[in-house]
Order: C-alpha cells, then sequence, then structure tokens
C-alpha cells in the first residue's frame, strides 16, 4: 500500500516502490518473496551490512550531544559504510564468524561527521589515540611544530569535547551514553601541543574516541553558539578493541543492541 505525502509518494503499488530520496522521487522495482536465492557470500554480506547498521545506530545514538543534528545528509550512510568495511575484514571466513584484533576498526579513525566542515580545517593534526594499560590517552604523539586551533569568525572561544562510546561485541551490548570531557580553548592562546584526554577503558571492548568543537562568540550565559547545520567540525581520533576478557569493574550501564550479532555464544 502506497501513501502520497505533498509532492511525493511513498509505499507499494503493484510490483513497484516508491520512496523520497535527497528530495526527489524514487522509484525501484519489487522483488517477491521467496524469489531472490542468496549464496553464502550474499548472506555473510547481508549480515555485515545488517551488523554495520546496528552498531552505526547505536554509535550515532550514543553521541546525540556530539553530533548534535549538525551532520551532514550522507553522514548516516558514509558511517555504516566505515562499519561494513570493519567487519568485512573481521569476518572469518571458516568458522564464518569474526574476530576481532586491536586495530579492527580502524577505518573510522579521521571519520567526519560533517564533510563540509572536516576537523582537518579546524586542526593540522588530529590527536592519536593509544591504549596504556587500562587507560586510553587522547594526544598529540608528536609535535615537531605548534598546533594551532583556528577559530571562525566571531568565534572567541572553543569547547573541545572528547567522547568515548563503548561496545561489549561478544555480549551484544553498548553502554548507555558516551563518557564525555571537555576543555576550553582560547583564540587568544590557540597552541593545543599539549592537548590530552585519558579514558578508562574495560577489557574485551571496542572503544571509539571522537572529538567535537564547540565554538562560541563568548563562554559565558551570553555567548552565542557559532556551530551550525553547515559548520559543526567533529571526527573520529580512533577505535581500539581492547585486548582481554571483559569485566564489569566500573558498574557502568549496559543496553543491549537488538539485531546485533557479531559473535557466537
Amino acid at each position: 500500500m502506497a501513501t502520497k505525502k505533498g509532492n511525493f509518494i511513498r509505499g507499494i503499488v503493484g510490483p513497484l516502490i516508491f520512496r523520497k530520496l535527497n528530495g526527489k522521487q524514487v522509484v525501484s522495482s519489487r522483488i517477491p518473496a521467496g524469489t531472490m536465492k542468496q549464496t553464502e557470500a550474499t548472506k555473510q554480506a547481508a549480515g555485515n551490512f545488517g551488523a554495520a547498521s546496528g552498531l552505526s545506530k547505536h554509535f550515532r545514538l550514543m553521541n546525540q550531544s556530539l553530533i548534535a543534528g549538525h551532520n551532514d545528509s550522507g553522514m548516516f550512510n558514509r558511517l555504516t559504510s566505515r562499519f561494513v568495511e570493519s567487519l568485512n575484514k573481521s569476518r572469518d571466513r571458516e568458522d564464518k564468524g569474526f574476530k576481532f584484533s586491536t586495530d579492527s576498526f580502524d577505518s573510522l579513525t579521521g571519520f567526519d561527521f560533517n564533510i563540509n566542515s572536516p576537523v582537518a580545517d579546524r586542526m593540522s593534526l588530529l590527536p592519536g589515540l593509544i591504549l596504556e594499560d587500562s587507560q586510553l590517552r587522547l594526544f598529540y604523539l608528536e609535535t615537531p611544530e605548534e598546533i594551532d586551533l583556528k577559530f571562525p569568525v566571531k568565534s572567541m572561544d572553543c569547547e573541545i569535547i572528547a567522547s568515548m562510546a563503548v561496545f561489549n561485541l561478544k555480549k551484544g551490548q553498548r553502554v548507555f551514553t558516551s563518557d564525555l570531557q571537555q576543555r576550553v580553548v582560547k583564540k587568544k592562546n590557540p597552541v593545543i601541543n599539549d592537548l590530552e584526554f585519558r579514558f578508562n577503558a574495560p577489557q574485551g571492548c571496542l572503544c571509539i574516541v571522537s572529538i567535537l568543537l564547540k565554538y562560541y562568540s563568548v563562554m559565558d550565559i551570553r555567548g552565542t553558539l557559532v556551530n551550525t547545520k553547515q559548520f559543526s567540525p567533529a571526527a573520529i581520533c580512533g577505535a581500539i578493541v581492547t585486548p582481554g576478557t571483559f569485566k564489569n569493574t566500573d558498574n557502568r550501564n549496559w543496553l543491549v543492541m537488538d539485531k546485533v550479532k557479531l559473535c557466537r555464544r
């Protein structure tokens, strides 16, 4: 059944599917249920995409305050594609499950939430992420030159917000909300060589660390946020699967991710 809203038709009419995509009417053929035969490869590809879509969705939910609705229109698809890339390379062809290593999700590094305002335009270099004991440390590993934060017109202060999203891939769970830390950088002193954030990272988990550059005219109750839908620099700095077996030692609140199955139980 199809419905009409404004100038667009949405739904199924006979052998056709009507959709709205980027402000345009799109029509595609409908494949009757049970008529498409899947090979083992296509089943795995479909499984990877489904799991990647789920991870992408939950990652966005954990970082709603970071994204703040200022992402570009294609961000959802671009992010899912990065997760697909990571899962494809982690798939074990023999037992058809997944085997994750520390760098399995490296393809997420450098991902911009808004391609119209990349973080590289504000920072000459993204801080690096390393694991030290049970901590993830986000900092500049090598700084041969001064690294200055660039400020847009009318902005005087920048709140750098770092976020760590945590997934327990084996149990199909994720933390309820991301861990957040902040630091304010002023336009009169934009050098950020000493920028550093530290997060406690549980063992046996995927940890994704991102940053948002939140610019203000002034950082007080009279200040005005400069970020807009067209300008909001935010990016993923790194993703690490921590070694070891998960233990909920810090009593985080965990949420089951429906339809996200990555490891055999």
